[in-house]
């Protein structure tokens, strides 16, 4: 996800399906989605709300399943959005976990439509 081997603007679409945090610099990863996605394109990100400690649950992972989270937890859809800078132009949708269920894992997703070329 840091450094994609497609030409420039080659997608209509790009998703981050619930990846983008074990990415330990998402900037970066956004960055390379931007490139790889056409002007007037879309990308999508899900992550997951985790509201336990990162260290806990991945040392759980780590002995119960061979593999840890470490990465970048995301605590807001305006996290996810503030990565992409000026490069969109709007935010197509976006979820958090409710009030209610912050404190249980749910989910975080933004879809963001990225400016057409020449766009300001």
């Amino acid at each position: 996800m840091h450094a994609m081997p497609y030409p420039d603007k080659t997608f209509d679409v790009v998703a981050f399906s619930w990846v983008l945090g074990y990415s330990k610099n998402q900037k970066k990863a956004v960055d390379e989605a931007i490139r790889v996605t056409k002007p007037g394109g879309l990308i999508a990100i899900g992550e997951q709300n985790e509201p336990h400690d990162p260290e806990q649950v991945s040392a759980e992972l780590k002995k119960t399943h061979g593999y840890t989270l470490y990465g970048t937890v995301t605590r807001r859809a305006q996290d996810l959005i503030d990565l992409f800078g000026d490069a969109i132009e709007r935010v197509v949708f976006q979820t958090e976990p409710l009030s209610m269920e912050r404190d249980r894992i749910g989910w975080i997703s933004v879809i963001v439509k990225l400016k057409e070329a020449g766009a300001a």
